[in-house]
């Protein structure tokens, strides 16, 4: 398949459609990979996806883990699957995060949208591969079945990568 960045961009927004958390995976600063559930509070126009996180102010080891990242979003039960590489940045503008604000954030957030360590993090997607496979168990086994019988994939549905999805290799929108 033939995509253009801006198609890339439409089809990893439709392929993460309706799935709200993500695991988010940092590098920490002994080098070690760790992951955690993240809640996707919006994806931007220009793509980027926006997350509520705990971060000290001046805390650059903290700004510096969320640097090259990645987001793995998935739903099992139609077999939907999405890996995004990004490049993080900590950002404290006060009028997002109370625009991003809901009550549901108030667990993890007790002090509300005004905590001087709530920071959103802005994750601008650089790669991303989609797999979506088969939609129900049935097609699952059937689409398994006949790949063992083929001794190749069949039917086992589609695997995409997006190659180029930073934010200057969109076209510039008319206006």
């Amino acid at each position: 398949m033939t995509t253009t960045p801006a198609t890339d961009l439409h089809l990893l927004r439709d392929a993460i459609d309706g799935l709200h958390t993500a695991m988010l995976t940092s590098i920490d600063a002994g080098g070690a990979l760790n992951s955690k559930p993240m809640h996707l509070l919006s994806q931007d126009e220009k793509g980027h996806f926006w997350f509520f996180a705990q971060v000290a102010p001046g805390d650059a080891g903290a700004a510096r883990q969320y640097l090259n990242v990645n987001l793995a979003f998935s739903q099992p039960s139609s077999t939907r699957y999405v890996s995004v590489a990004c490049h993080g940045e900590v950002v404290r503008d006060r009028e997002r995060i109370h625009a991003l604000w809901s009550v549901m954030a108030k667990p993890w957030f007790p002090d509300g949208p005004d905590a001087p360590d709530l920071a959103c993090l802005k994750m601008t997607p650089l790669h991303a591969e989609l797999w979506d496979g088969p939609g129900n168990g049935l097609s699952q086994a059937l689409a398994i079945a006949a790949s063992v019988v083929a001794g190749r994939p069949v039917g086992m549905g589609d695997h995409v990568v997006l190659d180029d999805l930073r934010p200057h290799a969109q076209p510039a929108s008319a206006t």
